[in-house]
């Protein structure tokens, strides 16, 4: 049976809230705790003054767990998932839409949308979550609504469906924003101003990133639910051998597909091929180990699989725009 989400912690000031929390501008919520009987978790919640509010929510189950909730007013929500990998299933759904790390995207629904959420046992699901209402939403993008996404252009036009999504793999900017919000070391409310404006920041590349693959929409809906699954299983292979990947052809006999299918799903889905996105994905692994200054160029290079520094520092630079060497932390 499933459980409301709210009720399985508690807020830090002992009050009871449903699981419809009211968006009160400017306010700072306090830290819910889950209760250790389901497992380990927090929220934290910010409302700007603008409307907009900012959700940071961690979250390990002790067992596979169904929760539920609705929405309290219409509007939009931006997901952006870092870590783990969650189902939901909800009213005007044919389909079950998998949220899973390294993918990002938006929920339009209606006021009480009721929806729900499969997570597994014992994995840690790590999200940044940005709402709107309709009325906020317009007035960000304002004067660029002929570029959006139908469902959204709806929105500015008054219409808001009762339930729309859509989703696009993340990129190394949107990466970078979400490390700078996470790793800070000031709260929400410290300085409210800071994360209101990279929360602004993350709305724009992802409306960005809708906008320029917008051509691809028709390429994407040409894969099948399983297929898809079986595209991001050869991404999630690939990340954890980085240094010793397999090549395309065993990548796709693991994913159980063609490797030109393969190929053209990798390209549809994340803009890349198959060892694009590896190597994309290699720099960013080499950026993270720069940063927390532990190894020097020479190791991290050896660590992600370039046997050529020079390969490596032209590689990172085409990319990031600085050295490795100026990436040290």
């Amino acid at each position: 049976m499933p459980h409301d989400f709210f009720k399985m912690g508690t807020w830090e000031d002992g009050k009871n809230r449903s699981s419809g929390l009211t968006n009160v501008p400017g306010k700072v919520w306090p830290t819910w705790k889950m209760s250790d009987c389901y497992g380990q978790g927090s929220i934290n919640l910010i409302c700007f003054r603008s409307g907009m509010f900012l959700s940071l929510q961690n979250r390990r189950f002790k067992h596979r767990i169904k929760t539920f909730a609705q929405t309290n007013g219409g509007g939009i929500s931006f997901h952006f998932y870092l870590t783990g990998y969650e189902i939901l299933k909800g009213d005007g759904i044919k389909e079950s839409i998998h949220l899973r790390q390294d993918a990002n995207g938006f929920i339009v629904a209606g006021d009480g949308w009721q929806y729900q959420v499969e997570s597994p046992a014992d994995q840690n699901v790590s999200i940044v979550s940005i709402g709107l209402p309709p009325t906020t939403f317009r007035e960000i993008v304002y004067a660029d609504e002929a570029h959006l996404p139908s469902s959204l252009f709806s929105v500015c036009e008054g219409n808001i469906p009762e339930f729309e999504s859509l989703s696009r793999p993340s990129t190394p900017q949107i990466r970078w924003i979400l490390q700078q919000m996470l790793n800070s070391s000031l709260s929400l409310s410290q300085r409210p101003l800071y994360f209101e404006a990279k929360s602004l920041e993350l709305i724009d590349l992802i409306l960005d990133s809708f906008n320029r693959t917008n051509r691809g929409n028709n390429t994407v809906t040409r894969f099948q639910p399983d297929d898809i699954d079986r595209i991001y299983y050869a991404r999630e292979v690939m990340q954890k051998n980085l240094s010793n990947p397999p090549c395309l052809f065993d990548l796709a006999k693991i994913s159980g597909m063609n490797h030109c299918k393969l190929n053209r799903g990798f390209k549809a889905l994340f803009g890349n091929t198959v060892f694009g996105c590896l190597r994309e994905m290699r720099l960013e692994k080499a950026r993270q180990l720069l940063r927390t200054g532990e190894m020097n160029v020479t190791e991290v290079s050896n660590s992600i699989g370039y046997s050529c520094l020079s390969h490596f520092a032209k590689a990172f630079k085409a990319q990031y725009h600085i050295s490795p060497r100026s990436c040290l932390k």
